[in-house]
């Protein structure tokens, strides 16, 4: 009978929503930054730019991961500047590519947010967050690729 009613309590449950759209810059970053907060193993990003803020975020979750054995893997748009790449690079491996499509961050293969741009668009406003498996799994497959087609920065001293 226990069992019964944790069965019918369960069904009476709101399924959750395993896919959100973000709307506006200000959401994009800010679901950045949490799902950046959360990484603990594993962090991809490639995103056309990234925001001051948001580097000073990356750069300490980075070393924990680091310390723990973890990776960071970033790419970045060509034009990025190079104070920024070169503040990256000391903290690990960053590669460029043409990304003007949008990006995103893959938080540990579990989270992830997509940030959709057309191509006349400057600013990121529109988006997706997941925290389902088949998604994050893409998402990753994804990155993978454009990593292994990505240019290795080499900085000059």
């Amino acid at each position: 009978r226990q069992e019964l009613n944790s069965i019918y309590e369960r069904r009476n449950e709101k399924e959750k929503p395993e896919i959100w759209i973000i709307r506006g810059e200000e959401n994009l970053w800010k679901n950045i930054r949490n799902v950046i907060g959360r990484a603990t193993r594993h962090l991809s990003i490639a995103l056309p730019y990234i925001p001051k803020d948001l580097q000073l975020i990356i750069l300490p979750i980075a070393s924990l991961i680091k310390e723990k054995g973890g990776t960071i893997q970033v790419i970045v748009s060509e034009d990025i500047d190079q104070q920024s790449v070169k503040k990256l690079c000391e903290e690990f491996e960053v590669r460029t590519r043409d990304i003007s499509f949008g990006g995103g961050v893959i938080s540990d293969s579990s989270e992830v947010v997509l940030i959709l741009m057309g191509a006349r668009e400057k600013r990121p406003t529109l988006g997706i967050y997941s925290a389902h498996l088949g998604l994050t799994s893409l998402a990753k497959a994804y990155f993978d690729m454009l990593w292994a087609t990505s240019n290795p920065i080499k900085l000059s001293k």
